[in-house]
C-alpha cells in the first residue's frame, strides 16, 4: 500500500500545485540549539551532509482547499496530508531502518464532473492511511532490503545505505526573484533568537520561513513553512504547509529494526 499511497501523494501534489497551491508541509517545531559564527554555520551543514550514523524525524503534514465556482460549477475542494517518518543510519554498521505512517484525504472531488476533476488531478474523494517499515542491511559484500507492504514483507538486493541528503542541497533565493543560494552560504540572511535562527527566503515566485537550529557542531533542526492564498479558474486556492527535520544521535545511533524486519531478512 505504500507504494500506492506515496505515487498518489507525488501525483496529486504536481497535479494540484497549481490549483490548490500545495508545497512542502509538517507540523511540529524544532528543538533549540546555540547561536555560532558564520564559518560555525558552514560547518554544521557540511558535518551534517556527510553524516553517516544519525537518527531523523520527519514529521510533515498540509492542508489545501479550492472553492467558488468554475464553469457555473460550485467547488468546495479540501486536501490534508499527514506524515511521520523516523530514519536511523549506520552506514558505518551496514544497518538502516525506516518507520512511519502516512494519511491522505481528499473531499469534495466525487460530485465533480470530469473536466474539473481533471483540472484538480483527482478522479475521487480519497482517504487512505498506512504505516510502512523498510530495513537494508549488509551481509558479507552485498545488501538485501526488507520492506513491509499491505502487512507482508518482501526483500530485494540493494546497491547500499545512502542516508538522505535532506538538507545538504536547499537553496533559496533572498529577494523574489534572485539568485538560489545553498542555504549553507546564507547565514546573514537568518536572525537568531531564542535556540532557533529564521529566515524569510524565496524559491521561483514562492515565499517560506525556513528555521535552523544548531548544536554540538551538527544542524539539529530545520524546517521550512509556507502560507499560499491566490485565484485560478475562478477559484480561491488557500494552503498551509510545514516540513520538519529533528536530527539527533550524531554518531550515537543504534540501529534496532523490528522482529518482522529481522525475520524477513534471516528468510530472504
Amino acid at each position: 500500500m505504500r507504494k500506492r499511497l506515496v505515487a498518489t501523494l507525488l501525483v496529486g501534489a504536481v497535479a494540484t500545485t497549481a490549483v490548490l497551491g500545495l508545497t512542502a508541509c509538517g507540523g511540529a517545531g524544532i528543538d533549540k540549539g546555540v547561536e555560532v559564527d558564520e564559518q560555525g554555520w558552514k560547518d554544521a551543514f557540511k558535518a551534517t551532509s556527510e553524516a553517516t550514523n544519525y537518527t531523523v524525524e520527519l514529521i510533515s503534514e498540509a492542508t489545501s482547499s479550492a472553492s467558488g465556482k468554475a464553469d457555473d460549477i460550485s467547488v468546495n475542494v479540501k486536501y490534508e496530508e499527514k506524515s511521520n517518518t523516523t530514519n536511523y543510519y549506520d552506514v558505518d554498521g551496514g544497518k538502516a531502518y525506516e518507520k512511519g505512517s502516512a494519511s491522505m484525504k481528499v473531499t469534495g472531488i466525487k460530485s465533480l464532473p470530469d473536466a474539473l476533476k481533471q483540472l484538480l488531478g483527482f478522479d475521487d474523494d480519497i482517504e487512505e492511511k498506512e504505516e510502512y517499515e523498510s530495513y537494508t542491511v549488509k551481509e558479507g559484500e552485498n545488501y538485501y532490503e526488507a520492506t513491509l507492504e499491505d502487512g507482508e514483507w518482501y526483500v530485494d538486493g540493494a546497491y547500499g545505505i545512502y542516508p538522505y541528503s535532506y538538507i545538504g542541497n536547499a537553496s533559496f533565493a533572498t529577494e523574489k526573484g534572485g539568485e538560489s543560494k545553498n542555504i549553507s552560504l546564507l547565514y546573514s540572511a537568518f536572525t537568531y533568537s531564542g535556540g532557533i535562527y529564521t529566515a524569510t527566503l524565496y524559491e521561483y515566485s514562492y515565499e517560506y520561513t525556513v528555521s535552523v537550529s544548531i548544536k554540538d557542531g551538527y544542524v539539529i533542526g530545520y524546517s521550512v513553512e509556507s502560507k499560499m492564498e491566490g485565484e485560478m479558474n475562478g477559484l480561491t486556492s488557500k494552503s498551509e504547509s510545514k516540513v520538519v527535520y529533528k536530527f539527533s544521535n550524531y554518531g550515537k545511533t543504534n540501529v534496532s529494526p523490528s522482529k518482522g524486519a529481522q525475520d524477513a531478512i534471516a528468510n530472504k
